[in-house]
């Protein structure tokens, strides 16, 4: 028992340095990691709704499009002479050509107005299909309009996303007096219209069941819209990255806009952190890799104050530097 405490005796000085050093060292690094997880928290919550902000402007710009392709569509389908002259004169007639030319010329003038790849005119009571486009007519387009104004209850309500030859496009339908009007556009040709190259990439439409529509990409598909908002930071890996997803649904269409986010660039932002905080702690891992330094202060003070009541009791006596004074050596 005698030898413990005098082993703590003789160590108590290092030890209580040792101790409340470790102590310090502790609540400190404690501190720096809260203060790294709060701010990283607060850092990714301001992004995500950094990105929300920015894809309500998207999807509102998106819409606008949209609505006035769509109101394009109602006025040549309502007011249109030339289309009101095709379904009522009879085929093959120059009163028919004339007017067939000058649906065409209108559909040919819409395009350079509005945001669209083509038009297209069907006039179920002679199944004549007209198009008009900038590009030469694609069969499996055609195919996809006879397909979808044939079928029994095709969709006229709003946008609808057709895939075809590794190609998605948005389609408006609208039946008006015995025919069809409509328009398709490509999601490459929307969302072009809507970022640059530099946000090309995390910009994509999805649909309902998380599904990404990316034009000759493989499939892949993310976390359901409807249930972003229970998990809103979950990892998502597209084409090998890591991303977080944020969806918004359009209102005229049966697709969502989606914005994704990679967790690399929300890790750039933080390493500014991570660097004070191994800036912060260089300095008490200088301490614990110099700590026998402490010990031979410490023994250098010991082996020093043993010679101080003889001196003082000399100097006491007027001797100020007797013969063998330990100080003049």
């Amino acid at each position: 028992m005698k030898t413990i405490q005098n082993y703590f005796h003789s160590h108590s000085l290092r030890f209580r340095i040792y101790l409340l050093l470790l102590l310090l060292i502790f609540l400190f690094g404690t501190l720096v990691a809260y203060n790294n997880f709060s701010a990283f928290s607060l850092l990714r919550k301001n992004v995500y709704r950094n990105t929300e902000d920015t894809l309500i402007l998207y999807q509102k710009h998106l819409e606008d499009t949209l609505d006035r392709t769509e109101t394009c569509l109602y006025t040549l389908a309502i007011n249109n002479s030339a289309l009101f002259t095709l379904k009522n004169t009879p085929q093959n007639t120059t009163e028919w050509f004339r007017a067939l030319s000058q649906l065409q010329s209108d559909l040919r003038n819409a395009m350079s107005i509005y945001t669209a790849n083509g038009f297209f005119c069907y006039l179920s009571a002679k199944e004549q299909l007209i198009t008009q486009n900038f590009l030469a007519d694609s069969l499996s387009l055609r195919q996809v309009i006879r397909q979808t104004v044939t079928q029994e209850a095709p969709n006229l309500s709003s946008w609808t996303v057709v895939e075809t030859e590794g190609i998605y496009y948005l389609f408006r339908i609208l039946y008006i007096d015995n025919a069809y009007m409509g328009a398709w556009v490509s999601l490459d040709t929307l969302l072009n219209s809507l970022t640059g190259d530099e946000d090309r990439a995390r910009l994509v439409f999805s649909g309902e069941d998380g599904s990404l529509y990316c034009s000759g990409q493989p499939a892949c598909t993310i976390t359901p819209p409807g249930q972003q908002k229970e998990s809103p930071y979950a990892r998502e890996l597209v084409n090998g990255e890591e991303m977080f997803a944020l969806s918004r649904g359009l209102e005229n269409g049966d697709c969502c806009l989606t914005l994704l986010v990679p967790y690399s660039d929300i890790a750039n932002a933080n390493t500014s952190l991570r660097t004070v905080h191994f800036r912060l702690a260089q300095p008490a891992r200088s301490l614990l890799t110099k700590r026998p330094d402490l010990y031979n202060i410490r023994t250098y003070l010991k082996n020093h104050s043993r010679h101080l009541p003889e001196s003082i009791s000399t100097c006491a006596v007027g001797a100020l530097c007797p013969p063998g004074c330990p100080w003049l050596h």
